[in-house]
C-alpha cells in the first residue's frame, strides 16, 4: 500500500516581511497619524467658522430689525404726520453705527446722507406747516368776505349801480379764484417728493442689507 505525505508551505522567506514593518511601519503609521489629525483640525476648523457664520448672521439679523422697524416707519408715514425729527435722526445713527461693522457695504457715509434727506424733509414741513396755516386762516378770511361781498353785489343790482356791481363782482371772481386754487395740493405735493426722497435712500440701505443676509452659505 502506497504511503503519500506532503510537507506544508510555508514562506520563502519570513524575515522580508519583518524587515518591510520594521522598515516602513512607524513611517506609515506616523502617516496615518498625521492625515487623522489633519482630518480632526480640518473637522474643528469648519465647526468655528460654521459658529463665525451663524453669529454673524445673528448680530446681522438683529441690526436688520432696528433697522427695518425705521424702514417701514417711514413707508407708513402720511405727510401729514408729526413726529421728532431729532430723535429719528438719532435713532438711525445708532443703527448704522453698528450697521457700518456687520454688513460692508454699508458706511458712516449712509448716516450723512440720510440724515441730509431727513433735514430736507423736517424744512419742508415745518415750512409748508406755516404756510397751510396761513392758508386756512386766509381761506376762512376769504369766505366771510365772499358772503359779505355777494350780499353787496345783490344790493347793488337792486339799486341799479353798475359801477359798484362791477367793481364788487370783479372782487367776487378774484376770491372765488383763490378759494379754488391749488396752493394746498401742491404743498402736499413737496411735502410727498420730501418725503419719498427719504424713502428711496432707506430702500437702498434695505436692498443691500438684504442682499447679504440672503446670501446663501456653504456647508461648512
Amino acid at each position: 500500500m502506497a504511503v503519500y505525505s506532503f510537507t506544508c508551505s510555508t514562506p520563502d522567506d519570513w524575515s522580508n516581511w519583518h524587515f518591510l514593518v520594521k522598515t516602513f511601519g512607524s513611517a506609515l503609521m506616523a502617516g496615518f497619524i498625521a492625515a487623522l489629525a489633519y482630518r480632526v483640525a480640518n473637522t474643528q476648523k469648519t465647526i468655528a467658522t460654521n459658529k463665525y457664520n451663524l453669529d454673524m448672521f445673528d448680530k446681522r439679523w438683529s441690526v436688520f430689525e432696528d433697522f427695518y422697524k425705521e424702514y417701514k416707519f417711514y413707508n407708513e408715514i402720511h405727510i401729514m404726520s408729526e413726529f421728532s425729527i431729532g430723535e429719528k435722526i438719532n435713532i438711525m445713527k445708532k443703527i448704522l453705527l453698528k450697521a457700518e461693522r456687520f454688513f460692508e457695504d454699508i458706511t458712516i457715509l449712509d448716516f450723512y446722507t440720510f440724515q441730509s434727506h431727513i433735514i430736507e424733509l423736517q424744512y419742508v414741513f415745518a415750512t409748508n406747516a406755516q404756510k397751510e396755516t396761513i392758508r386756512t386762516q386766509k381761506k376762512l378770511y376769504y369766505k366771510e368776505r365772499l358772503q359779505a361781498l355777494e350780499e353787496n353785489y345783490k344790493i347793488a343790482i337792486q339799486n341799479s349801480d353798475l359801477n359798484s356791481k362791477d367793481s364788487i363782482k370783479e372782487k367776487i371772481d378774484e376770491i372765488e379764484l383763490y378759494l379754488d386754487s391749488d396752493e394746498l395740493k401742491q404743498l402736499y405735493e413737496e411735502k410727498a417728493i420730501a418725503l419719498k426722497s427719504v424713502n428711496d435712500y432707506m430702500q437702498t440701505i434695505y436692498d443691500r442689507m438684504n442682499r447679504v443676509l440672503k446670501v446663501p452659505h456653504k456647508p461648512y
